[in-house]
């Protein structure tokens, strides 16, 4: 079997005035938001995830999308980098 774990994990708060509004990012590691105050939306090729706080959200490695953020937003986030590159991810076993 396949040795499977993780690599790099990097978390950080961040507070948004606005200013949260990058577009179609397809990014090699997967995204794990907590959201503690305000709101924002991720566009996601289902459609529009409205961002809330008390929520957890998951984006996956290499998931296209887009940020909208119009007013004051706060969230923890993490960075996962898996420690193998390959076409699977740890979620598809």
């Amino acid at each position: 079997p396949r040795s499977r774990g993780l690599g790099d994990v990097y978390k950080r708060q961040a507070v948004h005035n606005a200013n949260w509004n990058w577009k179609n990012i397809n990014s090699p590691f997967t995204r794990l938001y907590y959201i503690t105050e305000g709101t924002a939306q991720i566009q996601l090729s289902e459609g529009v995830q409205i961002l809330k706080p008390n929520y957890l959200y998951f984006i996956p490695a290499f998931t296209v999308h887009s940020y909208i953020c119009n007013s004051y937003f706060c969230h923890y986030y993490l960075h996962i980098y898996e420690k193998h590159q390959s076409d699977s991810n740890l979620l598809d076993e």
